[in-house]
């Protein structure tokens, strides 16, 4: 049966999600958009590091009350909302989300990211001072102070870790996203939560191939988000460990069907197609006998005629690779048979 809810977050609060770059937060995106209609969704462009620049987008007809916010935001939303609301967010090793963040933005060819033609090494980029996002970017986030580059504090780590415990549903790791996905499930009460991963670095920096001292360098920028880390690290065990003995089985069945999910590749020029056939969003509930079971319906009821349609697709496909085996057979078998004649003349 489906794992229990007692554990669930009141729908009537607004979700905030605080999107940190290079964290799997694209993935997440597309997820936490298909738990909602799109006019219940407030996307907030551009970077922004103080709540105070989010304002004018939370103002305009059909914002009244969303059920999502999400962006590259800082702490800090919740105070301009007149209504209840809870935030989510994903933390990643920072070392970790600054390699990728790198690669990234070579792979983008920002302009600042090349002198004379060639890319500045991962050294300038850290410690140049062109992009906060090498410094200590989770801990500003999180604790809504944004001061200049390299002015960190300690008091901000502290002021994120209290706004972790006392404004967060959820805070998921990029390193453990299929156990987050699984808490948002049980805490949220999200349903579509099988996924393709997006964004991801094609030619990223490998941790091994960098130095010591370079890590060590990027670490020393880091510092507070390392510590941040740990501190998330652990309310993040203790939370999987609170949701009993089953969940680790939940975890290691939705890992199988989402492997079979991502086979199918539903989407189209990079936008989700979940809108075939005025698809209903409030289908009848059903209690389905197993969770594995949940998952494949829920892939169903999302994706109907692609699914459907992709599903005939590979069968065909199947029958054609069946049918080249058996006819490489034959050609195999034909030439031995006209080997031996000629052996015998």
């Amino acid at each position: 049966m489906a794992a229990s809810r007692v554990d669930m977050m009141p729908e009537s609060k607004t979700i905030i999600f605080i999107h940190n770059p290079k964290t799997g937060g694209r993935t997440l995106r597309r997820i936490t958009d298909r738990q909602y209609e799109p006019n219940e969704v407030v996307v907030i462009p551009r970077e922004h590091y103080h709540s105070s620049t989010v304002a004018q987008h939370l103002a305009g007809p059909g914002k009244d009350r969303p059920r999502l916010i999400r962006g590259h935001i800082p702490f800090g939303v919740h105070a301009l909302l007149p209504f209840e609301s809870a935030y989510i967010t994903l933390l990643r090793e920072p070392v970790d989300r600054v390699l990728s963040q790198y690669s990234s933005m070579l792979e983008r060819r920002r302009r600042w990211m090349f002198r004379d033609g060639e890319p500045i090494t991962l050294e300038e980029y850290v410690s140049s001072g062109c992009t906060k996002e090498v410094d200590n970017v989770q801990t500003r986030r999180l604790s809504g102070v944004d001061p200049p580059f390299r002015q960190c504090s300690r008091d901000m780590l502290d002021r994120a870790k209290q706004n972790l415990t006392d404004h967060f549903a959820v805070v998921g790791l990029t390193e453990k996203f299929d156990h987050t996905l699984m808490l948002f499930r049980r805490i949220l009460g999200w349903k579509y939560i099988l996924y393709f991963r997006m964004n991801v670095t094609k030619a990223r920096v490998a941790r091994a191939s960098v130095s010591n001292e370079v890590q060590d360098l990027i670490a020393s920028y880091n510092q507070l988000d390392i510590e941040l880390y740990r501190y998330a690290t652990d309310r993040f065990e203790a939370l999987v460990r609170q949701q009993g003995p089953d969940f680790e089985a939940e975890v290691q069945t939705f890992k199988r069907v989402n492997d079979e999910y991502a086979q199918f590749e539903v989407f189209t020029g990079g936008r989700e197609a979940r809108s075939l056939d005025g698809l209903d969003r409030s289908p009848p509930r059903v209690e389905w006998p197993t969770f594995e079971d949940e998952l494949r319906a829920s892939a169903f009821e999302e994706h109907p005629r692609l699914l459907a349609g992709q599903l005939r697709l590979r069968s065909e496909l199947r029958q054609l690779k069946n049918e080249l085996s058996r006819t490489r057979t034959r050609e195999l078998r034909m030439s031995e048979e006209l080997e031996r004649a000629r052996s015998r003349q």
